[in-house]
């Protein structure tokens, strides 16, 4: 081959190899559109917006002069801001009463403020002197009757929040409200009014159970829950008191059947729910996100904060109609299986973040904030169920409680079953709602309980029992050497 020859196959080499580079470049420039491309639809694609038209929520139409949940939390904030019987409130003889005795059984530093305060006291039923009586009882008394106008109110239409605002009224302040209402009952109990204590209790009673009937957001119906276990418990301890009368015991059992358990608003109150946090979820901003520290919804949310802050990724991590489309099942199911019993109702899932995000729940970025912010509602709802449910079998409890008592006291002991006292005593025995089952009693035991939490059993006297399991001793049964024994 001559050198002519050799130049022009050099040549043409040469061109082939450009050739060839410029096809590798069209094709990385193909690839690298179609990567884009793919990985825009990835970060920047969401489902359409969803259709939440099952889920809309109908709010109770009242005035707000008229709405028994307003009236309560107004009366609650004031309350709040000037208690009729203060947190730290003592006199002389509370003064006196803490003797060097019970000061050294007291331990750590504080030994004072590790006794119950005066006012906690009081409001279990203990220590009202006639002095305490001369000085509290009449403002007390004024309290009850202001209550028992509140409830004349015919209507309670619960929190619903402005969609973007995540505010909530100072609801909690209502607790306050019934604190005192407590603290009145007693105090008409320990000056031998015993009906009008009863019917102060009886109102608060009927009190938490229309806040949980008022279609209110999450908070208000927690609060409800816990205003129905204050009075629950003092209606009972009225009931087991050794001086109750006959007469109160049938006025409290009067006052239960009115409000019979079993039934409230809470299927209102998860659309409330639904609305509330679904709104939420609409206005998430990325701004919001990145400045995360150790934000409620999630202690430790260090890796999606970073993304958030590059603002571009934001929409990788977090897809909003995806995550209202899945916040809005969540709820679909949760109204479909709520009253369930709880022995029924269907177990969920293995959670996928274990309450937190991680770098490593990154490997799976897609809406991974969407995803955790549902689960951590979808969280929620068992646990609610539960309380729910204990909740309703509570109040059965009481309503065979005080028909036991009225029972031993005409007769001076126990019936075999619950069975013996309807309907004389009672229309019905009362159901346990965690398994739809008659509520457990045993004679012998001399004990109500409910399987609750923990599937729990009585197998033996005086059984240690969690305070968190709904149940009562029936202590007036027990022989009279026992009581002694007890009392030392």
């Amino acid at each position: 081959m001559n050198e002519e020859e050799a130049d022009s196959e050099a040549d043409a080499r040469r061109e082939r190899d450009r050739r060839d580079r410029r096809r590798l470049w069209r094709w990385l420039g193909v690839v690298g559109v179609v990567f884009a491309g793919v990985l825009g639809l990835v970060i920047y694609s969401d489902a359409p917006p969803p259709d939440l038209a099952d889920l809309a929520f109908e709010p109770v139409v009242v005035a707000d002069a008229d709405n028994l949940y307003l009236v309560l939390v107004k009366r609650g904030e004031a309350m709040k801001a000037a208690p009729i019987i203060e947190e730290e409130a003592s006199d002389v003889a509370e003064v006196a009463r803490l003797s060097a005795e019970e000061l050294a059984n007291a331990t750590g530093t504080g030994a004072r403020e590790e006794l119950p305060s005066l006012r906690e006291r009081l409001m279990e039923g203990d220590d009202w002197t006639p002095e305490r009586l001369a000085h509290w009882g009449p403002v007390l008394d004024a309290l009850a009757e202001e209550l028992a106008q509140m409830l004349k109110l015919p209507a309670a239409q619960g929190m619903v929040s402005v969609a973007s605002s995540g505010e909530y009224p100072k609801v909690g302040e209502i607790r306050e409200l019934f604190q005192q209402v407590r603290l009145a009952g007693w105090a008409r109990y320990r000056d031998g009014r015993q009906i009008e204590a009863a019917n102060t209790a009886l109102g608060g009673l009927e009190a938490g159970v229309r806040m949980a009937d008022a279609r209110g957001a999450w908070m208000d119906y927690f609060v409800a829950l816990a205003i129905q276990g204050m009075f629950v418990a003092d209606l009972q301890d009225m009931a087991a008191d050794a001086d109750v009368r006959p007469e109160t015991l049938l006025r409290i059992a009067a006052g239960l059947r009115l409000w019979p358990p079993g039934t409230d608003g809470y299927a209102h109150s998860l659309r409330n729910e639904a609305r509330h946090m679904g709104g939420l979820y609409e206005d998430l901003e990325a701004e919001e996100v990145a400045g995360w520290r150790g934000h409620h919804w999630n202690p430790s949310a260090g890796p999606v904060a970073l993304i958030a802050r590059t603002r571009v990724l934001f929409p990788l991590v977090y897809k909003r109609n995806l995550t209202v489309g899945l916040h809005a099942d969540a709820f679909r199911t949760e109204l479909r299986v709520y009253d369930l019993p709880i022995t029924e109702r269907p177990k969920r899932s293995a959670d996928e973040f274990g309450g937190e995000i991680q770098a490593k729940d990154l490997l799976r970025p897609a809406n991974v904030l969407g995803r955790f912010l549902v689960e951590t509602s979808a969280n929620t709802f068992e646990s609610t169920a539960v309380m729910r449910h204990m909740a309703f079998s509570r109040r059965g409890l009481l309503e065979a409680f005080v028909a036991l008592r009225l029972y031993h006291l005409a007769h001076g002991a126990l019936p075999e079953s619950l069975d013996e006292l309807v309907p004389e005593y009672l229309p019905a025995v009362p159901v346990d709602y965690v398994d739809r089952q008659p509520i457990r009693y045993s004679r012998e035991y001399r004990t109500l309980w409910s399987v609750g939490r923990t599937n729990l059993l009585v197998t033996m006297a005086n059984q240690k029992i969690p305070e968190r399991e709904v149940f009562a001793v029936l202590d007036f049964a027990a022989p009279a050497a026992e009581k002694k024994e007890t009392a030392r």
